[in-house]
């Protein structure tokens, strides 16, 4: 995010009462719009082998406003790209698709985990280590860009872990 767009960013949520646009692990981000204020909280990363082109980032997305909002896109410099993706069942096989946008309700919560939504992070630049962090930067329709800071980590560290989903990024050959 150019320096000048994140100062105007920081400034706007300190008018408006939020929380700084860029979150540690436990803390949030937040960003006030039109439509109400978004949160985003308990971000992480898996940890990916050094061979691994793909990783995934997981957060949830609180709406704490009066009007519902969309997360519309994704990005970070630690890939290539990265792209809004969900996990789903078709003809009894999972698969992973790209979405377009997630709706966050008034009033609702979307958890981005293993086996559901997450960001896809493609053609990483390095791998993903433990210990480490980088930023993932969220637009939403109304609330505009919100950057959280996402720590890496083993495994899910809010226990959501899914079986089989320990090793599905990092193979690298993640395709549509």
């Amino acid at each position: 995010m150019p320096k000048k767009l994140r100062l105007a960013c920081m400034l706007a949520a300190v008018v408006a009462g939020s929380s700084p646009l860029v979150a540690q692990a436990d803390e949030s981000a937040a960003g006030a719009g039109p439509g109400g204020t978004i949160e985003v909280s308990d971000a992480w990363a898996r940890s990916t082998s050094p061979a691994a082109r793909n990783g995934a980032a997981y957060m949830t997305v609180s709406n704490h406003g009066a009007a519902s909002d969309r997360l519309l896109s994704a990005a970070t410099e630690v890939a290539e790209r990265a792209e809004l993706h969900e996990h789903l069942m078709q003809d009894g096989v999972a698969v992973m698709r790209q979405v377009t946008a997630v709706e966050v309700e008034s009033g609702g919560e979307v958890s981005f985990r293993p086996g559901g939504l997450h960001v896809m992070l493609m053609s990483l630049d390095a791998p993903l280590s433990v210990g480490d962090s980088f930023e993932v930067t969220l637009s939403f329709a109304e609330a505009g860009a919100i950057t959280v800071e996402v720590p890496v980590h083993r495994s899910d560290p809010h226990g959501h872990e899914h079986e089989g989903e320990a090793d599905s990024h990092d193979a690298g050959g993640h395709s549509h």
